[in-house]
This record gives C-alpha cells, structure tokens and sequence, in this order.
C-alpha cells in the first residue's frame, strides 16, 4: 500500500556527532528534510542502538532508518528482520542483508580513493618506500582503501608496506626506510601518524610524507603540517542516503538498490607532502646510484660527481630526508643484500663479501655481528639453514682414486 506524502513519517538516524564524517552525514539528512517537513527525525548515537531500539522498529513504530555506524551486532540482526525500510550508509552489513528485499546502501568509492592517494604520492617520487596506515578499529572500508592502494604501489614496480593494527605505530615508523610516503585511512589517522613522527624526531615531509582523507576542516586548522588528504562530500551523501529511503518508503513494494557509489574528490595538496621537487630527485638519484654501484670499490666522491652536486649539498639533502649518512647508506645497502645472499644461497661467506662490496669475509663477518650479534655461519646454524656453506674440501675437484694393480695369476 502507497504511503500518503504528506502522511507524518518518523525516521530514525544512527549517526555519530563526535567526528566530522557524522556530523555532515546528518546534515546532508537535514538537507533533505528542509524540503520534506512531513519527516520526524530521531537520532541515535551508535552506542545506544541496542535491541530495545531494533525491537521497537520491529513493532513499527519507525517508518525508516539510516545507520552510518553500528557497533551492536545483534541490534544489526534484529533489525534486519524489520520489514522497515533501511539504508546503509558505510556500513559492512551486506552479508547479512543479502536477502533483505528494502534495503539500499550508499559507499564511498574506497577503491578509487586507495588508487587516487596511491598515484599522488607516486607523482613526487624519491621515496624509498610507500605505505598505508589503517584504521584502528580495522572497518571493512579501511581495509578495501589500503588493499587497492597497496595493489596500486605493487603494479607500478614499488615496495609496499601495511601498518597491521595492533601493531605499534612508533616502532614501525622507525623501522620504515627513509625517505617514505605514508597514506592513512582518514585524516584523524594521518594527524596520528604526524604526531607520532615528531615525538620520534623524523622529519614531515622531508622524512615522511603523510596523505589523509576526508579533508576534515578542523584538523587542518590544529595539525601542523597541514595535512594533504583526499575529500569526500559526506554531506551530498547523507542528502543521497535520505534520498533514497524516501524512494523506499513511498512504495513498501520497490526493492532496495545494491549500492550508490559516492565518488572522492582529487586530492588537495598541502604541506605535509609538499616536498622540494629538486632535493627529491636528489636523492632518488643517491639511492639509485648506491643499489647499481654497491657492489663495487664506491666512493662518494664518484658517487656526488655523477649527480653533478657538491658533497656538502648531497651529505646535507641525504640527511635531512633519510636521518642517516649516505656512508651509513651504503652499509646499510650491503647488508641487506648479504642477508638476502646468506638466506638464498649457498655461497661461501668470501664470496657474499666479493658480491656485495666488501674487502674480506672478514670485514662482512664484523660487519653482521654487529648488526645481528652472530657471523654469517652461526647465523645460518640457528636459523636451520643447512647445506648453505660449504667447506672447502668439498669445493676442490674430486680426483679418481688409482685402481690396484692386480697380481698376475
């Protein structure tokens, strides 16, 4: 049976005021409602939606709800047995609607903000390595952002790395090479990450570059560097979301539609990745020239040359952007590539110290114990790598042993 249009309708709100996403979703619901004074609206914090709220919907004495957030898996269930009409608004409850005949949900095109985020920071280059931080509460629209900008970073050929929650933010910042591109999930996240950055001394965005999303107004009055972030028009979606219940209300009969995509914006870019574009070329330059050359007798005088730039400029540049000398650089290079060697091969140690830069098996053994606290042999022994350093007797050339002479008859 149609509904009258001017019949008084009462709708339900699950929205949270406590950020900026919710609090334009409800505005854009307000929008809306400016133009339809037959809705009633009753809001209702996320953490007050119980199964007593769901189980009044069930005995319908709302005519439509709108959740942007839930936190109650339950109230979730009691009310997706409500013949009421409801829309999804960010909300991962498609798995359990999949049957629910007037229930529409509304996305932000998380996607598409992985991949636009991931092209941005591709575009200032020089950075060693690019990574996402993700929610804390590890929402499903968190995840599908960081899977589509790490797959985005991955086909263009470059290193990749996802700040698994609970993991802490501090040591993994610290373990991240320099310099790197950070995006995070949302703006509040990249605000974490910024703070976090220069409790730890690194530098922003010389160090770190840092990309948020939502373009929230009032972080980027109080976080300094002002963050860049990717925006999204949270309030044409809560008038879309609106929108659509009305469309779901005004015949109990018309199915819900699967979803309504809410494109982002390009990303705004400010001072948190506003890097010098010739410092940055700089040092890509630097690092390129350390992993083509490493495994050779390198000296910075051949390496600052070749770039054209005095050592001073490059020593100075390198440090400012890496927090490390490119002496130490160096090192740090041939380490890891004798790590790689020493875990893949069964090369001897000399050999590892030959490929990799080294003068003697001697200079990588203390070069690895200082850094892991064993030599390449004992490395190997605890870590149950077998067969990977063969002794010398088995390297030499087997000769055939003389056949006896046997005695006449």
């Amino acid at each position: 049976m149609k509904i009258h249009p001017s019949q008084d309708k009462t709708i339900v709100c699950v929205h949270s005021l406590k950020d900026y996403a919710g609090r334009e979703h409800f505005a854009g619901v307000l929008d809306f409602c400016r133009n339809h004074p037959s809705w009633n609206i009753r809001l209702v914090d996320p953490n007050d939606l119980d199964v007593h709220v769901a189980s009044r919907t069930l005995a319908h004495e709302f005519d439509g709800i709108i959740i942007s957030i839930s936190r109650e898996p339950k109230a979730m269930r009691t009310l997706l047995q409500t013949p009421v009409p409801i829309v999804f608004a960010n909300v991962g409850a498609h798995r359990l609607a999949d049957k629910r005949k007037q229930a529409s949900f509304v996305w932000t095109d998380n996607g598409d903000i992985g991949e636009k985020g991931a092209h941005f920071l591709m575009s200032l280059s020089g950075f060693a390595v690019y990574a996402f931080v993700g929610d804390k509460e590890c929402n499903f629209w968190s995840t599908e952002r960081a899977r589509a900008f790490r797959d985005c970073i991955v086909k263009a050929g470059n290193p990749c790395r996802i700040l698994n929650h609970p993991e802490s933010l501090d040591s993994w910042l610290v373990a991240l090479p320099k310099p790197a591109a950070i995006m995070a999930s949302h703006d509040l996240r990249a605000a974490e990450v910024i703070s976090a950055c220069k409790r730890l001394g690194f530098s922003v965005p010389d160090q770190i570059a840092v990309l948020g999303v939502d373009n929230d107004p009032a972080l980027q009055i109080s976080v300094r560097p002002k963050i860049s972030s990717v925006p999204i028009d949270f309030r044409q979606m809560g008038y879309r979301e609106a929108e659509e219940l009305d469309r779901l209300m005004s015949c109990p009969r018309r199915k819900g539609r699967p979803e309504i995509i809410i494109p982002a914006g390009d990303v705004i870019p400010r001072q948190s990745t506003h890097r010098n574009a010739k410092s940055a070329q700089l040092i890509l330059g630097i690092n390129s020239y350390i992993a083509e050359h490493a495994h050779e007798k390198l000296r910075i005088a051949d390496l600052v040359r070749t770039l054209n730039c005095s050592r001073r400029l490059a020593e100075l540049r390198f440090r400012q952007a890496t927090g490390s000398s490119i002496r130490q650089a160096i090192g740090a290079f041939r380490l890891s590539k004798a790590l790689e060697l020493a875990k893949t091969t069964d090369n001897s140690t000399n050999l590892i110290a030959r490929l990799c830069g080294y003068a003697s098996g001697q200079r990588l053994n203390c070069a690895f114990k200082a850094r892991f606290g064993l030599s390449i042999s004992q490395w190997r022994i605890t870590k149950g790598i077998t067969g990977k350093a063969p002794s010398r007797i088995s390297q030499r050339k087997t000769l055939p042993c003389p056949q006896r002479r046997q005695a006449p008859p």
